[in-house]
């Protein structure tokens, strides 16, 4: 950021990874403040001032508790007490992850929800690719909460999206918000990837957050759940998408239904829940209890 200005006023700027100084004051009329602004792994160092003004850069963030080196600063600049940490650390990501989708055709949902949203979403721009369009494209993006303005471009391949979104008056309340629908298609059945190339989120008052970390979510054809026990994976054995053969024997019996209570807390059970929905729910969470209960009486019926 070059500046000519009478005043400069800045409050939650990010400077990062630029090639030459993070803010650099060319010409300034008045002092002038920065706060809450993060700076780091830019070239030439953080700040310049080339004018007589001071810039008060008070309660920043220097990349290191202590504050900036001395080469970071140059010029007519206050440094002091700096921030112990990044303002309004956020991470973009997805959800559910992995992305299962059954079969080459289909197509799934996943979210791109931003954690750490202290202060609410009130615009955002993100990049998003597919790491292999032979495997998988994307179809549709959506945001969420009927935003003022929505700029979304597809790639004519699939392989990648463009998103710029003004919440307006609708914008997202604090917490880990879902700010977009990504719809994607899987066109063979194999594994790739979709990631979050870059984001720029700004809190409801305009602030830009500081993102340490941007997500990758493995897409991949819905194969079934790995193995509860032993080294064979649960089997559907009617063809109804519960995995009643917990063992994997290719048997229902008993033993299945003990296996599954004595792994209820499996990754593998907890993390497949639809797979396991034996009691019925309409969008199961996990595998609890209630779901051995309704394997058991599955058995009671079970006529292959």
């Amino acid at each position: 950021l070059q500046v000519e200005a009478d005043t400069l006023s800045v409050d939650r700027l990010v400077t990062t990874d630029n090639a030459e100084f993070g803010i650099e004051v060319e010409v300034l009329g008045t002092n002038s403040t920065v706060r809450d602004t993060v700076f780091e792994d830019n070239g030439d160092g953080a700040i310049a001032n080339r004018d007589d003004p001071l810039v008060d850069a008070t309660q920043n963030w220097w990349g290191d508790p202590d504050g900036p080196d001395e080469e970071d600063v140059v010029g007519n600049v206050l440094v002091g007490d700096p921030l112990p940490s990044p303002p309004g650390i956020a991470a973009v990501g997805f959800s559910p992850t992995p992305v299962t989708i059954p079969e080459a055709g289909d197509t799934a949902t996943v979210d791109v929800v931003v954690g750490g949203a202290d202060n609410g979403v009130g615009a955002y721009d993100l990049d998003l690719a597919v790491s292999d369009t032979a495997v998988a494209v994307i179809e549709s993006v959506t945001a969420t909460n009927d935003p003022a303005e929505a700029e979304v471009s597809i790639e004519d391949d699939g392989g990648s999206a463009t998103v710029d979104v003004d919440m307006g008056e609708n914008v997202h309340d604090p917490g880990s918000p879902v700010i977009l629908e990504v719809t994607v298609e899987l066109v063979t059945e194999d594994t790739t990837a979709i990631e979050i190339e870059q984001a720029t989120i700004l809190d409801a008052d305009g602030g830009e957050y500081f993102v340490d970390e941007l997500a990758t979510a493995d897409i991949l054809a819905d194969t079934g759940p790995g193995p509860v026990v032993g080294d064979d994976p649960p089997q559907d054995l009617n063809g109804d998408g519960l995995h009643e053969d917990i063992d994997g024997d290719g048997e229902f019996d008993i033993f299945d239904v003990q296996a599954l209570f004595n792994n209820l807390d499996n990754e593998v059970v907890q993390n497949n829940p639809a797979a396991f929905n034996f009691n019925d729910d309409d969008d199961p969470e996990g595998v609890t209890i209630f779901d051995v209960q309704g394997l058991f009486d599955r058995l009671t019926q079970w006529d292959g």
